[in-house]
């Protein structure tokens, strides 16, 4: 009877301990595998490496360029002025370096930042402009324009009066642009606005630039080109235009 009793408990304990190791096992199963990564994070997948923006450079600074610079209590600005003679005019160009463009004077475009040039032919010396040969152009960083023509020697008639006789896109155009250090202008005028002809106009037109630098209406300044012996209020002083030299800081020469 013992020896019974004895057998029956050996099988109990047998089926248990298999019943345990089951368990256990099953356990096991349900346990997650560790992460690769550590601290539980899902490995993400590489990103490709995205292109770095291209450097915004300088536009070339045309040869033969003069350089205005003006500073108002905020910054400095330094305009490029630089002209040619085709077959049918004069043109006219400025790059101009400013961290600070302002075009957005409501009072008048004229003290926005802006370039401008009185342009003529040469005449004796006298004081002032001559009527009705000096031109006045004003064009600021985002292209608002002034176009006149002298009425006497300190006076200006109306901005694109009739008596202008310019043409946009035949003997007259311009452009302006806004770039990475700042913007660029020119302005094409026909020999005919100027009372001459190829023959006689080229090499023999007579400029003086100037230019505004503005941070806002009560911080800005206006600088005319003064080497060379040019005088703003003194057309017999402007800066001769040379075919292959372009603006000739030496008058006459």
């Amino acid at each position: 009877m013992k020896r019974f009793i004895s057998i029956i408990v050996a099988m109990l304990c047998l089926t248990l301990a298999f019943a345990f190791a089951a368990c256990s096992k099953g356990d096991a199963d349900l346990t997650p595998p560790p992460s690769d990564t550590g601290g539980g994070q899902t490995e993400q997948p590489d990103q490709p490496e995205q292109p770095e923006p291209p450097e915004q450079s300088e536009e070339e600074i045309p040869e033969n360029s003069i350089l205005l610079t003006t500073a108002n209590a905020h910054n400095s600005a330094t305009a490029y002025f630089s002209a040619s003679y085709t077959d049918s005019g004069i043109v006219l160009s400025a790059y101009v370096k400013d961290d600070d463009v302002k075009a957005d004077i409501f009072y008048s475009s004229g003290y926005d930042d802006n370039v401008e040039y009185l342009i003529g032919t040469q005449y004796g010396s006298a004081a002032g402009w001559e009527a009705g040969r000096t031109l006045h152009f004003l064009i600021t960083a985002d292209g608002d324009t002034i176009f006149q023509k002298a009425v006497s020697s300190n006076g200006w008639g109306e901005s694109y009066a009739l008596d202008l006789l310019c043409v946009n896109g035949v003997n007259f155009s311009y452009s302006s642009e806004l770039t990475s250090y700042g913007y660029k202008t020119e302005v094409y005028i026909g020999y005919e606005l100027l009372g001459t002809d190829a023959t006689s106009g080229r090499n023999n037109i007579y400029v003086c630039p100037a230019m505004r630098n503005t941070h806002d209406y009560g911080d800005t300044v206006w600088s005319p080109f003064q080497e060379g012996g040019c005088e703003w209020s003194n057309a017999s002083s402007f800066l001769r235009v040379d075919e292959n030299e372009g603006y000739v800081l030496q008058n006459g020469g």
